[in-house]
């Protein structure tokens, strides 16, 4: 009798504790996360320094969520290092070797929830 009742308060207090850390964090709407992915200049050319500028909303960012951009040229996927400049910002700097369309990929993790966006540069 007494294993079943420490049982029976083990799982209370299991259940308690796992409500009281689920309690903490805020509720996130997925259809409010967004993020905006820019380069500039627009359109570049062969050799050119490009800034990649990624805005997040909707959902918690910091220096450690884990935010990923990569620079895909002629089918060869690049990782860049993007930095964090605050206020869910981060930024990428890449030069483009061949002139043609090419993508740069966004990949977002943050509080359990992963998204993508793709973004087309021009390079002449």
């Amino acid at each position: 009798m007494r294993s079943v009742l420490r049982t029976i308060a083990l799982v209370c207090a299991l259940l308690a504790s796992l409500t009281a850390c689920s309690a903490e964090q805020p509720a996130i709407d997925v259809m409010d996360i967004d993020a905006s992915l820019k380069v500039e200049p627009a359109a570049a050319g062969i050799g050119e320094e490009v800034r990649i500028k990624v805005e997040i909303v909707g959902v918690p960012i910091t220096k450690s969520s884990d935010v990923t951009l990569i620079a895909v040229e002629n089918g060869k996927a690049k990782l860049l290092d993007a930095k964090f400049e605050g206020d869910g910002v981060f930024t990428a700097v890449h030069s483009f070797t061949q002139s043609g369309k090419h993508d740069v990929d966004l990949h977002v993790t943050a509080s359990g929830i992963h998204f993508m966006k793709k973004k087309q540069v021009e390079v002449k």
